[in-house]
């Protein structure tokens, strides 16, 4: 027999492009988050990507990242849990 679990989240963090996605999500707070630049993109992903992203085969995917983020902030912070 399948168990079925319900998550309850005291927080859901939403990111849009649109402020009319928020308003219909009925969302508590809207903060807007301004984009970086590609330099600046690089610098936060390259601090937290540690050492890896120097390596050969690592390397040019790990350059497309802040590119495939679009240089927002959050994106380019977020790691997977348990990874250093």
């Amino acid at each position: 027999m399948k168990k079925r679990f319900l998550l309850i989240l005291d927080e859901v963090l939403l990111t849009t492009q649109s402020l009319d996605v928020c308003r219909e999500m009925m969302t508590d707070k809207e903060i807007k988050l301004y984009l970086l630049k590609a330099a600046a993109a690089w610098i936060m992903f390259a601090q937290n990507g540690g050492e890896v992203i120097e390596v050969p085969v690592v390397s040019p995917l790990a350059r497309a990242v802040p590119r495939e983020c679009g240089g927002l902030p959050i994106a380019l912070n977020s790691r997977p849990s348990g990874s250093q």
